[in-house]
């Protein structure tokens, strides 16, 4: 993205898989909690879940400087009558200025894969014909694809592009492959020339003690 990005990002609060609705998770990074799904229904209509959602995103804004929030969707809280209710959070957010990730976070019933293509690509399709013009909203296809090889997510990847090429490449936002640990694969292939990449690091998982240690993971 154009100069620097400070960002944050929404969650559902039970887990980054669930099964069902998204509520709404990281690019400095914010998280923006709206929390149970049962809490969400009791907030009702989009004014609501608006007012709530710009409260929290003043907040990001002026405690720690936040100009970025990513915000997940699966195919449920697309497809479902919740969608009109969970663009109140992004709306709040483009309204306030700030930029809005729209990741694809699969339910737990898959095992990092897409849990189902075709209303996937129908959830993608929505999104895109409601914030494919707006210039402060990115797509990333998919959050941590760990399920999935090389090749095939390229495959994905390029499929996605194909069918949302009206979204300028450098508004989309490619995982890397494993939990976007890996950059170098996706980096070097020629069909997704033009996006942005995303990297998670979990420094947790290792054992490092040494900082060339750290250097080559990143790396």
């Amino acid at each position: 993205m154009a100069g620097r990005r400070r960002d944050s990002r929404s969650r559902d609060g039970r887990d980054e898989s669930v099964q069902g609705r998204q509520l709404g998770r990281h690019p400095r990074h914010l998280q923006l909690r709206l929390g149970h799904p049962g809490r969400a229904q009791r907030l009702g209509r989009y004014a609501k879940v608006y007012s709530i959602a710009g409260n929290y995103i003043k907040g990001f804004e002026s405690n720690l400087g936040a100009n970025t929030v990513r915000l997940p969707i699966n195919e449920p809280s697309v497809s479902q009558s919740w969608w009109g209710r969970y663009r109140g959070a992004i709306d709040a957010a483009l309204h306030d200025k700030m930029k809005v990730i729209l990741s694809y976070w699969s339910q737990r019933t898959s095992v990092g894969t897409i849990t189902n293509m075709s209303a996937w690509k129908t959830m993608w399709d929505t999104a895109d014909s409601d914030y494919g013009s707006n210039p402060n909203v990115y797509f990333e296809p998919m959050n941590e694809p760990y399920g999935y090889t090389l090749s095939q997510w390229v495959s994905i990847c390029s499929g996605w592009l194909a069918a949302h090429s009206a979204i300028p490449r450098d508004r989309v936002i490619i995982s890397g492959t494993g939990y976007n640990a890996y950059l170098t694969g996706v980096g070097a292939a020629s069909a997704l020339k033009g996006t942005l990449l995303s990297l998670h690091f979990y420094p947790g998982w290792a054992s490092y003690t040494q900082e060339p240690q750290w250097q080559s993971d990143i790396l």
